[in-house]
């Protein structure tokens, strides 16, 4: 890695008696340097896109959730942040939208009226032997709502009406409904997430929030009856059940076993099971699900090649979420049921903490890791501690200290933390810095803020590894990237277009290679893979599924391109140190590639994106440069040379040969399908 060798970094003070064997360099070439990212969608994951709709203006719903009254489907919002209220409202100063244009064919059981002011409804047929109606619904181009009234509804011929209608199926322009039940996703979604190691699906599940702590019990658990179900009427509806938010997990498994891609999972903060006895227990049966799948997954369950890594929850310290609250509530209530309790042994009060109470919190959070990863172990049985399962205990970067404590106290009371947890995990952000209060600041001043954040960031990462090494732990980023100060939009399309601006593609490199790997970091989780740009962040590698040319995304390439021949040389010569010199250093990497095209998108692009295909098959990736006119004291295209090369990255092959292609298929909205401006809070 040029001037920062990945071993020299930090191996000689930490390991002494590892150095000695050889074995570290080894360890961390073997066993690290992995990229996944957070699982993230703009717009409709599924062929099915009633499979993530929402009812409204309904007065009851059955059990599994489908309207027992008269109201309204809303099958999607891809609208832009925030054109609700008006055009000159909208953030992204591109205002970029996925194509949903075309025509949909739907089906459901039941007879109503339809209606629709977003969309062309046509074709509509009711069979009475039957009882199901049919038709298409037809969207132009530039309209990104999709939303269905049925009123006079009858379920059934015996039924009253204004009872309802069961079994919705809304299928994308360019697929069939045989596709719904066999590719069942999208095939941009397979194409987008080809080269990653390992995929991380904490929103995906709406882990955050993801609790009853506000307006329920402090103490209130769920078992495994009350998560959710594949077969519920939608995978977008909430408090049918206390744990249905978020996607069923037997989705997971099929879309992991599809890609051929390790798990990262984050475990319900809620869900019961403290010991491998607890056979009935919600994270006994989650661990069984993946063990041997059910009937739903053809009783199939992950992959026997593939590892799951587990998180409990999501930043259970971070007190913006619910998850925290509850975390600390059950701490509180243990302590206070028993003062010998484990959480109150060897008390040492942490800076930070306003009291006891704060520190037990982060005890119990190690202490549940513990007793997650223990369940799953019990499940797959002996044996499956590392190789299969692979706890990962998640804290606050910049609190390294509490790291130490917390796993010294651990030590104490259970033991070396490496017999119970595979690695250690922080967060890797960098953001705009002080040009984010700066209502003028141009886009080559946020380009090189971030550039300038991602640097600051390596004494962090440093002291958390040498922590890492000190327990013998694996050292993990559970999330990294081009972070964002949310709910501001001072100066929002400066900040947007920074984010699309050319010289990403060496910050988000550098970032990685310089300021993580080469720091001793080993996994890194990108987050996220694919979301809208807007006053609630930039999160995303891209801002549309189907284009793939975007200079983060790229960035990130060329880091998986490096370490997969990283990774490949050390295999082939069998010796560890001699694959460092086959890698590419940062300084030799093209400032930046030509600038973002818009592949599929409407109002404000024409171009489309290039190098991909749009079926499931293998991905290739042009890293054409060109010069950056980005004006930033980054190295710039005429004192760095450029490298074109053409790679063809993983190949997916899917279980069915009825994988469809269609330039109206692409792939859609923001992670926010809200009717109002509120969006999905990102992890930050």
């Amino acid at each position: 890695r040029g001037r920062h060798s990945p071993h020299s970094a930090f191996a000689p003070m930490v390991f002494p008696h590892l150095i000695l064997l050889g074995l570290l360099p080894f360890l961390q070439l073997v066993m690290g340097h992995q990229i996944g990212t957070e699982f993230g969608v703009r717009g409709s994951t599924f062929i099915d896109v009633a499979k993530e709709g929402k009812f409204g203006q309904i007065t009851s719903v059955n059990a599994v959730g489908w309207p027992t009254s008269d109201g309204e489907f809303t099958l999607f919002d891809h609208r832009p942040v925030a054109a609700w209220l008006g055009a000159s409202n909208i953030d992204d100063p591109l205002a970029r939208v996925p194509d949903d244009s075309g025509t949909y064919q739907f089906s459901f059981k039941g007879k109503a009226t339809l209606s629709s002011w977003s969309t062309t409804l046509s074709s509509i047929v009711f069979d009475s032997t039957t009882w199901t109606t049919t038709g298409t619904a037809t969207i132009a181009r530039g309209g990104n709502f999709f939303q269905i009234r049925f009123s006079g509804s009858q379920a059934s011929s015996t039924s009253a009406t204004n009872t309802g209608v069961t079994d919705w199926r809304v299928i994308r322009p360019g697929y069939t409904f045989q596709d719904a039940d066999t590719q069942i996703f999208v095939s941009e979604i397979f194409q987008m997430l080809s080269p990653f190691n390992h995929i991380r699906y904490m929103g995906w599940r709406d882990t955050n929030y993801n609790t009853l702590a506000y307006g329920s019990p402090l103490n209130a658990t769920f078992g495994w009856a009350d998560r959710r179900l594949p077969t519920d009427a939608t995978q977008g509806s909430s408090q049918l059940r206390p744990g249905t938010q978020g996607i069923a997990w037997e989705y997971i498994i099929i879309l992991a076993n599809m890609l051929n891609k390790d798990v990262w999972i984050n475990v319900p903060v809620q869900a019961t099971g403290s010991l491998a006895s607890d056979l009935g227990s919600y994270s006994y049966n989650l661990a069984l699900l993946f063990k041997d799948g059910n009937a739903f997954t053809n009783n199939q369950g992950l992959s026997p090649n593939l590892k799951i890594y587990i998180e409990h929850s999501n930043e259970v310290w971070n007190n913006g979420f619910s998850q925290y609250a509850w975390n600390r509530n059950m701490a509180i209530v243990e302590v206070n049921a028993d003062p010998n309790s484990v959480l109150n042994q060897f008390f040492q009060r942490s800076a930070w903490q306003r009291g006891p109470e704060d520190v037990w919190a982060m005890r119990r959070h190690a202490k549940r890791t513990m007793e997650i990863g223990l369940i799953f172990q019990a499940a797959y049985g002996q044996g499956s501690f590392a190789t299969k399962i692979r706890p990962i205990y998640a804290h606050f970067t910049i609190a390294p200290f509490q790291y130490n404590e917390t796993l010294t106290w651990f030590t104490k009371v259970y033991g070396p933390p490496s017999n119970f947890f595979w690695g250690l995990a922080q967060t890797h952000y960098y953001d705009e810095g002080a040009t984010y209060s700066l209502p003028n600041a141009t886009v080559a001043q946020i380009v090189q803020a971030l550039k300038e954040s991602s640097d600051s960031e390596r004494t962090y990462t440093s002291t958390i590894n040498r922590i890492a090494r000190s327990f013998m732990l694996h050292h993990t980023s559970y999330e990294g990237g081009s972070g964002f100060r949310e709910q501001n939009t001072n100066n929002i399309a400066n900040r947007i277009t920074a984010n699309r601006d050319p010289m990403m593609r060496q910050i988000v490199y550098e970032d990685v290679v310089d300021n993580w790997f080469a720091l001793g970091g080993e996994l890194y989780n990108y987050f996220t893979v694919c979301g809208a740009y807007s006053r609630y962040g930039c999160w995303g590698l891209t801002d549309m599924c189907n284009n793939l040319t975007t200079p983060k995304y790229l960035g990130i390439m060329d880091v998986i391109r490096e370490t997969s021949t990283t990774t490949s040389t050390t295999a082939a010569g069998g010796s560890s140190t001699a694959a460092v010199s086959t890698t590419t250093t940062s300084s030799t990497v093209r400032s930046s590639s030509t600038s973002s095209s818009s592949g599929g998108v409407v109002a404000g692009s024409t171009s489309s994106a290039s190098g991909t295909s749009a079926t499931p098959q293998s991905t290739t990736v042009s890293s054409a440069s060109s010069s950056s006119a980005s004006g930033t004291t980054l190295a710039s295209s005429s004192s760095t040379p450029s490298i074109t090369s053409t790679t063809a990255l993983p190949t997916t092959t899917l279980s069915s040969s009825s994988a469809r292609s269609s330039s109206s298929s692409s792939s859609s909205s923001s992670s926010s399908s809200s009717l109002s401006s509120s969006s999905s809070s990102s992890s930050s």
